[in-house]
């Protein structure tokens, strides 16, 4: 089974990312239901997310859309460090850090 879903992503200084067309395929084994029984199934979002956070304003499901197995999001990865001496300012100057 595929589900075929959008999601929001909330951050903790309150930056929202929309994430549409994603999928997730469910392998037939974890798709055997029972009769009264109630299943939950949990996703791992990680950095390999298909989808896209194109059209914000628009979160509708579009099972035809180019993006299904586009990628949505990316990590980011350190890119290495650039080191240079220290050089005192040519003028000095005072600044209140509390402003």
């Amino acid at each position: 089974m595929t589900f075929h879903v959008s999601f929001k992503l909330h951050s903790t200084t309150g930056e929202t990312i929309l994430v549409k067309d994603a999928t997730v395929w469910v392998p037939g084994s974890a798709c055997a239901w029972d009769p009264n029984k109630q299943y939950t199934y949990i996703f791992k979002i990680t950095k390999d997310a298909t989808g896209t956070t194109e059209n914000i304003d628009d979160a509708t499901i579009k099972p035809g859309s180019s993006q299904v197995n586009g990628k949505a999001l990316y990590p980011i990865v350190f890119d290495g460090c650039t080191v240079e001496d220290w050089e005192a300012p040519s003028v000095d100057t005072d600044h209140n850090i509390n402003d």
